[in-house]
């Protein structure tokens, strides 16, 4: 297994692991997100990546492609930003009804127990 890079995409950014090559012949190694090996690779292949991988971390094509529409940085920013917060919101949501029923719950199951326990000592 390679390294793993972040690569921002919306709603949510994504990792990219990238496996580690080797070439015993020439004693040479590289991770398969490598742009430099990922321009090696016929242009079928190519074409079915989903990101863009730099040294540091990536860019999802979708990202891009509102890049080469004409939407400015800042607007693509925000919209990464508002998309994370929506999708941070939502998933807090589902966690916080999620607990509230496994409270209520653990309340029930309680009340039971001393409900039985006092029909025992009845």
């Amino acid at each position: 297994m390679g390294s793993r890079k972040l690569i921002y995409a919306i709603p949510w950014p994504k990792s990219l692991v990238g496996i580690d090559m080797r070439c015993g012949k020439f004693k040479k190694h590289w991770l398969t997100h490598d742009p430099k090996y990922v321009s090696t690779l016929p242009m079928s292949v190519q074409l079915q990546q989903t990101c863009i991988s730099t040294k540091g971390n990536g860019t999802d094509l979708s990202l891009i492609h509102m890049l080469r529409s004409g939407v400015t940085v800042a607007q693509v920013e925000r919209l990464v930003q508002e998309e994370v917060t929506q999708h941070y919101l939502h998933l807090k949501s589902e966690y916080i009804t999620l607990w509230d029923k496994v409270t209520l719950c653990i309340m029930m199951m309680k009340m039971t127990m001393i409900t039985s326990f006092l029909l025992i000592l009845q």
